[in-house]
């Protein structure tokens, strides 16, 4: 049984001819359900919606709309034995790009092919995330790599850190690229179970679509999974050995 939720920017006009035609492709490939269309008071009661669903039998969750959608869709049902997908409409979709799924119709065909991961979780902070994070690191910033050892970026530049994709388990991938003036970009690369980050200022950090500032930050791999529908070019993490 499916269950969709449509986020607030759908209540536009101009998403309503794009929304009858998802309709009308779901039906035709027998994936109705029920539609909860989320406002401003809805919000408010999301809680109690999930466990309303789940008594009604409901194991599997669509977020119809972005990165956005399906975060909040996430982070509601953790803890919960159903499985997640997501329709992407509209802009802010960069979520759907690293899962394989492709947009409009070709969407509906991904959900009825039921191709599905059990995909683990990462958090910068108290924040889980499901695909990517990112952060500007300023100027002879030193991460501190587990409790092991540091790296100290001589010029400005960029950390990333999944847990989706080339990775080993219990690990997530960081990436810090850097450039210098007038030498050329440099990227370095590495596992590690944790990575934390201190700075006098607060910086923006991105992942998955949201945004947190703080000065002080950890991105680490959490036990927690999601079970996500995937599109066919979906890459899963390694499965080598963890790291000691």
């Amino acid at each position: 049984m499916y269950s969709y939720l449509y986020d607030i920017f759908l209540q536009e006009g101009q998403h309503d001819r794009t929304l009858a035609e998802l309709e009308s492709r779901l039906a035709h490939l027998h994936l109705q359900g029920a539609i909860t269309r989320l406002s401003v008071l809805k919000a408010m009661y999301m809680e109690m919606w999930l466990k309303d669903e789940f008594r009604r039998g409901v194991k599997t969750f669509i977020a119809v709309g972005n990165d956005h959608t399906l975060h909040r869709l996430m982070c509601l049902t953790q803890g919960y034995p159903v499985t997640l997908g997501i329709i992407p409409i509209g802009k802010e979709n960069t979520m759907v790009r690293v899962l394989g799924v492709p947009s409009g119709e070709e969407a509906c065909h991904t959900l009825s092919r039921r191709f599905i991961h059990t995909i683990p979780l990462a958090r910068v902070n108290d924040k889980y995330f499901l695909t990517h994070c990112s952060m500007p690191l300023p100027k002879g910033s030193t991460l501190q790599c587990d409790t092991a050892w540091r790296l100290q970026n001589a010029a400005k530049g960029v950390l990333s850190c999944s847990h989706v994709g080339p990775t080993m388990p219990g690990c997530i991938t960081a990436r810090v690229t850097s450039k210098a003036w007038f030498q050329k970009e440099e990227q370095s690369q590495f596992f590690a179970h944790s990575v934390s980050f201190q700075n006098i200022r607060e910086v923006p950090v991105r992942y998955d679509g949201e945004e947190l500032h703080a000065s002080t930050i950890r991105i680490e791999a959490t036990p927690f999974t999601a079970r996500v529908i995937v599109g066919a070019s979906f890459v899963m993490p390694h499965t080598a050995g963890p790291l000691p």
